[in-house]
């Protein structure tokens, strides 16, 4: 059984980040081989957030192909209104959380607790229905995220089959990708049905016109990341090029979009039939960069975060935290890649995108209470704290479209469990 809980322990869209001192900002790296690459404009950087929980005593250099004047982004002139205060929407031992909201403005929250998938909605954010999935005998089922299509909810998970275990095996067996719907606001779940292969395993997922896409692992998470998608019947995979961890957006033109970390650097690749335009939006080969988080704006504008950290992980002592370290910020707004680090704060962080304003927001949790960041086009950044966010985490930030306000989900650890929470505005 420890085996078991160490895989539910996997995080799943969110950004790690940690802490870190002065130093210049990424440089462009080479694509990789044998991709498709599209033209790639060298990554912009910009100095840290000034304001922000930990500022730096100085700006970063800026480096560009053809060095061009580029202010240190302020303070955001709008003040960012209150949150509300944290509302209990579930008791227990959770994990793997994930939340939407739909266009009535209604929310739909799961997360793995007490051993299952819990699915949970409400119309106002304070009385809450919750829907339990049963595996099939001997079977776990994890990693739930939740995607919206119009007015139909989707749900995709990754079903494990617990196994003897031995050295080097977690004692789980991956069973495939699977995932349920329903009509909103009063349909039932249909039957799970498998996405893929038998050895898959899910990362990032969106519905868009009834198509499926995904970005998965393979063999049982120890193989390639592929974006694959299913137009009914028919399913189609693309390899994703040195890919460790991705995450997907549909353009509004129908084409997908994956942002990925390799490693040492974050790409940007348009899925344009059977091949990727790709772009490099930062590289170094001194620290790792990983976690990113995608948004798209109008005009398929994108903006992401990512993390740059010397800790590659999986050892027993962290290294110092190196002068690159940090949680980035990257747009193509303006035509071109520009890249500013926001903060040195260790945590993990998340962002969405209201498109009717062009506002930007990011939540980390760094181990107190919550952090903000807001700006709109992502040039301007202000940055809180918020009150009465202490020992939360896995925190998730979402648009509300009917109201263009924000709500925040969030577990909550103390000595009985890691509970859901709510915040509004």
């Amino acid at each position: 059984m420890i085996g078991i809980w160490q895989r539910l322990a996997v995080t799943v869209a969110i950004v790690t980040v940690a802490a870190g001192c002065n130093a210049a900002a990424p440089a462009s790296m080479s694509p990789d081989p044998g991709s498709s690459v599209a033209a790639v404009a060298p990554p912009t950087a910009a100095g840290d957030v000034p304001g922000s929980p930990d500022p730096l005593p100085f700006n970063l250099p800026t480096e560009t192909a053809s060095p061009t004047p580029h202010s240190s982004p302020r303070p955001a002139p709008a003040a960012m209104a209150a949150w509300s205060k944290p509302a209990l929407i579930r008791r227990g031992q959770c994990d793997r959380l994930t939340a939407a909201v739909d266009s009535a403005g209604h929310y739909h929250v799961a997360a793995v607790c007490d051993g299952g998938i819990r699915y949970l909605t409400s119309d106002d954010g304070k009385a809450w229905k919750e829907t339990s999935f049963v595996p099939p005998i001997d079977r776990l089922e994890v990693d739930p995220q939740l995607t919206l299509d119009g007015d139909t909810v989707y749900l995709a998970y990754n079903r494990l089959a617990p196994t003897d275990g031995g050295c080097g095996d977690d004692g789980l067996q991956e069973i495939g990708v699977y995932t349920r719907s329903r009509h909103l606001p009063d349909g039932s779940w249909s039957n799970p049905v498998r996405v893929g292969g038998k050895a898959d395993r899910v990362q990032s997922f969106r519905v868009v016109d009834g198509v499926l896409h995904l970005t998965i692992t393979t063999d049982d998470g120890s193989g390639p990341l592929y974006y694959e998608s299913q137009a009914g019947p028919v399913v189609s995979r693309l390899l994703i090029p040195n890919a460790v961890s991705t995450s997907l957006r549909v353009g509004d033109d129908g084409h997908p979009r994956v942002a990925y970390a390799t490693g040492h650097a974050i790409r940007y690749a348009r899925v344009d039939g059977a091949k990727l335009a790709i772009e490099t939006v930062a590289a170094t080969d001194k620290t790792n960069l990983t976690s990113p988080s995608l948004v798209l704006g109008p005009g398929d504008r994108a903006y992401m975060i990512w993390t740059q950290t010397t800790d590659a992980g999986g050892g027993c002592v962290s290294p110092e935290p190196g002068p690159l370290d940090g949680l980035y910020f990257g747009t193509d707004a303006s035509g071109r890649w520009v890249t500013t680090r926001l903060s040195r704060t260790p945590g993990e962080a998340s962002l969405t995108l209201d498109p009717s304003s062009g506002r930007l927001e990011i939540v980390v949790a760094n181990g107190s209470l919550l952090t903000e960041f807001s700006s709109v086009g992502g040039e301007r950044w202000a940055s809180r704290k918020i009150p009465g966010t202490e020992s939360m985490g896995n925190a998730l930030v979402r648009v509300n479209p009917n109201t263009h306000g924000d709500g925040i989900f969030a577990l909550k650890w103390d000595e009985t469990g890691s509970d859901i929470y709510i915040l509004t505005r």
